[in-house]
């Protein structure tokens, strides 16, 4: 997938990243919390850290600004239960109903 990536202000959190991933981060961004990231950097640092955190992570959602009626793009890799879906627009989340989940009606 490809995005319009601005430099601005761009919030990253892994699960279960590289010792590698996680130094990179650290070096340009400030770990809020455990697996969060959070710094202004610019958009070609963005994609090339998002392209590492793709491959040396189990999972991670992006925040970055984004040409759209919020001013932001969410990306996600890796398995979760919420999904962003695009509706004119305006990212909305989608929540996954489980395999096993059975209805009581």
């Amino acid at each position: 997938m490809r995005c319009s990536l601005m430099a601005s202000l761009c919030v990253f959190v892994v699960n279960g990243p590289a010792s590698s991933i996680r130094g990179a981060l650290q070096r340009c961004m400030l770990e809020i919390a455990p697996g969060v990231f959070t710094g202004r950097i610019p958009a070609k640092v963005v994609r090339a850290l998002w392209s590492e955190i793709q491959e040396r992570s189990d999972s991670a959602v992006a925040v970055v600004s984004g040409r759209n009626e919020m001013g932001i793009t969410v990306l996600t890799h890796g398995s979760a239960k919420r999904t962003i879906v695009d509706n004119y627009g305006v990212p909305l989340v989608m929540y996954r109903k489980a395999k096993n989940n059975k209805n009581p009606r």
